[in-house]
Parts: C-alpha cells; sequence; structure tokens
C-alpha cells in the first residue's frame, strides 16, 4: 500500500476504507488532526492507495503512519462474526447496516468486496503486532460513521448532497475541528473526520465528547480474527445542544413514534387469518425486525395481499400503483443508522430486488446505505 501523506504525522487519524476488489478501486479517504495552541484541532486529508487485489497487502507504509500516531479509527470490520452468526454484536448493538457473517463472504457478492477488503488490512494490521480494539483505544479502532454521525444528529440530510456535507461540516467545528476558509469535505472526508474526531476524544481532546466500545473483544479463532468491538461516541448534554443548534436547519420534521407492539399475528399469518394490516403497523414490524439484526422486504404483490386484499391471486400494475399510494403516505419513523423511513422503504421489485428508481430522489439515505442495510434481507418471510 503506498499513502500520499506528507509531513509529519497527526496524533489522531480517521480512516474510510473502500473496495480493493472492485474493477475501479477508489483511493482511500485519510484524515488526521492535530491540536493548535488554543486546543483547537487543524485537519489534514490524504489518500491511502491498495495493493492489487486479491494479493498480500505491503501495509509498511502506512504501518509507519499508524505507529507514530496515538489513536486510529477505520470505518470497516476488523474480524468476521463468531461461527455459525449471521453479524457480529458490535453490528447487532449498533444497528448497522453491513453484516459480517462467520464465514468469508465472496468478493463479487454486494458489499463482500469492502468486507474482504476490510478483513484483509486488519489481518495484515494484526500480523504485524499493531494494538487493535486496546481497552485504552491505544493503536487501532473500528468505527461506524453511519452510527456515529446518528448519535450527533438525527434527520440529517443526505451526506452526498451539498446541504449533507454542510450539516456534518458543521457539526465537526462545533467539536472544535478548524477547517481551511472555503473548504467542504466531501462525504468520504468527512466520515474520515468523524473517524479522527473520535480518535481525538480518545485522548479527552474534544470537550463534551466521549467514546467508549461495544460488542464482544476481539479474538483469534485459528488464525482468523472474529468480532471485535466498534467504538461509539458518548455526549454530554452541552455539547448536543450546541450541535443540534448548529444543524437545526438541516433538519426535516420530527419522525412520529408509535408505541411498541406486539408482533402478532405474523405478517403471513394475517394473509391467511384473511385480514388486513394498517399501514403504519406493519411498518413498525418491518422497522424492529431490521432493528434486531433480520431485516425484511416485500414485493408489491405481498405487500397488497397484507395491505388491501389478503385473497389476491393474480398480481396487476395497478395494484402496485395502490401499494406506492399507501406506502408514501405513512407518517415517517426512525430505522436505526439510516433515518426517517416510510413504508415504500421496505417494499422492492420482484426482480431487481430494490425500490423503483423514483424513490431515491425523496429519501434523506443514499442507495448505498440502503443495499448495505437490505443486501441479505428476506424478501417475502412466511414469518417475521
Amino acid at each position: 500500500m503506498h499513502s500520499t501523506l506528507e509531513g509529519s504525522v497527526p496524533p489522531y487519524i480517521g480512516v474510510d476504507l473502500t473496495d480493493r476488489y472492485a474493477p475501479g478501486c477508489r483511493r482511500i479517504d485519510v484524515c488526521g488532526l492535530t491540536p493548535d495552541s488554543k486546543g483547537l484541532l487543524i485537519p489534514k486529508f490524504w489518500k491511502w492507495h491498495w495493493d492489487p487485489a486479491p494479493g498480500t497487502l505491503d501495509i509498511r507504509s502506512i504501518e509507519n503512519e499508524l505507529r507514530q500516531c496515538m489513536y486510529t479509527m477505520v470505518d470497516g470490520p476488523q474480524g468476521l462474526a463468531r461461527p455459525q452468526r449471521r453479524l457480529r454484536e458490535c453490528e447487532r448493538c449498533c444497528g448497522a447496516v453491513g453484516k459480517t457473517q462467520y464465514l468469508r463472504p465472496r468478493s463479487l457478492r454486494m458489499f463482500g468486496g469492502f468486507i474482504c477488503s476490510s478483513l484483509d488490512l486488519f489481518d495484515a494490521l494484526h500480523r504485524a503486532g499493531l494494538a487493535l480494539s486496546a481497552a485504552d483505544f491505544k493503536g487501532v479502532n473500528e468505527i461506524y460513521p453511519g452510527h456515529s454521525w446518528a448519535k450527533f444528529a438525527t434527520r440529517l440530510p443526505k451526506k452526498t448532497k451539498t446541504e449533507g456535507r454542510v450539516a456534518r461540516k458543521a457539526i465537526l467545528e462545533t467539536c472544535g475541528v478548524v477547517f481551511q476558509s472555503g473548504f467542504l469535505p466531501n462525504a468520504d472526508e468527512n466520515d474520515a473526520a468523524i473517524g479522527a474526531l473520535l480518535a481525538a476524544a480518545a485522548d479527552r481532546k474534544v470537550t463534551g465528547l466521549g467514546i467508549r466500545h461495544v460488542g464482544d473483544p476481539l479474538y483469534l479463532d485459528k488464525n482468523v480474527l472474529r468480532e471485535g468491538p466498534i467504538v461509539v461516541p458518548n455526549l454530554e448534554h452541552d455539547l448536543l445542544r450546541r450541535i443540534q443548534d448548529a444543524v437545526e436547519k438541516f433538519k426535516g420534521p420530527a419522525p412520529l413514534r408509535l408505541t411498541p407492539i406486539k408482533r402478532t399475528p405474523a405478517i403471513r399469518q394475517s394473509a391467511q387469518l384473511r385480514t388486513i394490516l394498517p399501514p403504519t403497523v406493519l411498518l413498525q414490524i418491518l422497522i424492529e425486525s431490521a432493528n434486531e439484526g433480520r431485516p425484511v422486504l416485500l414485493t408489491y404483490g405481498e405487500a397488497y395481499r397484507i395491505l388491501c386484499d389478503p385473497e389476491m391471486k393474480v398480481y396487476g400494475q395497478g395494484y402496485g400503483d395502490k401499494v406506492i399510494h399507501i406506502a408514501t403516505r405513512t407518517a415517517p419513523q426512525t430505522l436505526e443508522n439510516l433515518g426517517e423511513v416510510r413504508l415504500d422503504t421496505f417494499i422492492v421489485d420482484k426482480k431487481t430486488k430494490k425500490p423503483s428508481t423514483g424513490h431515491w430522489p425523496e429519501v434523506n439515505y443514499d442507495e448505498e446505505d440502503w443495499i448495505r442495510l437490505f443486501n441479505d434481507a428476506e424478501i417475502d418471510p412466511e414469518e417475521l
């Protein structure tokens, strides 16, 4: 691997990993923060270049940087799940949209290349003897930016839109990061910067911001790294209030929150019993299932049976239009790490297994984040 860093190594580093197995492999965005004499944090951005996949990584260049800095936060899984598990404990705790199962995924699978890239890197760091997920956070740690941003502020605009980038920059500035005049980080730079900010918080350099580990410890299982915790932020009330004030103009209306319900009867049972499930109830069931680590999607036909006609035998195009009419008018609720969602978030075309193209301009999350969450989702399950 190669680094473009010039000059001294900042003490706090955040890394936004990319997929080294992708045909158009992108460079890795890295952000470093250095405190000045006033205690403000001065950012520096640079790139890491992957070695070609699937060859062994030569990390000597970046290893030198990581040994010189104090704390590093990397956006990517450091190990596989425990045997027979579908996701790691830290991913369950954070409601992570990406799921790392107990077996290494095929690199051609959706997000499989990203997971394999991160596993490659952490394996190389482990073999080089760098500290990983230490109790005092020294060395290299794992973060999940989507979860971190949600802890700082909810209902943020899409991270790739200008207003989303400005809102995230405002959060970083409220925490003491000082950017050059006129500089606006892109989405990847912002994610690297939030990692560097948590690294600075590990050294108590951010007033009102602490961090902690969630999930199970990292352990070695027959030369395979498994589990490992994710670092998450802890915000004191005063800092949280100042951040909310800074980003208030970027937020949408507060989502509706419903009283928890018991998930009986199951969705398929509602059809068998010839009952129609209210759309708000169906939405809450689907959100609860996703938050528990078992995301579920419905085709238009199945959604029509549940919402409109349990006895429907033959699906027609007009039914899909009616489903979309109902789904897009459900009051939004909050899905962990994805933000506000309506019922149409969970309804997909049978062939593409994704929402229609008209869905994306109307929501605050990116298609990439949706795919990561629903990559392994069950479609039209018999029970929930």
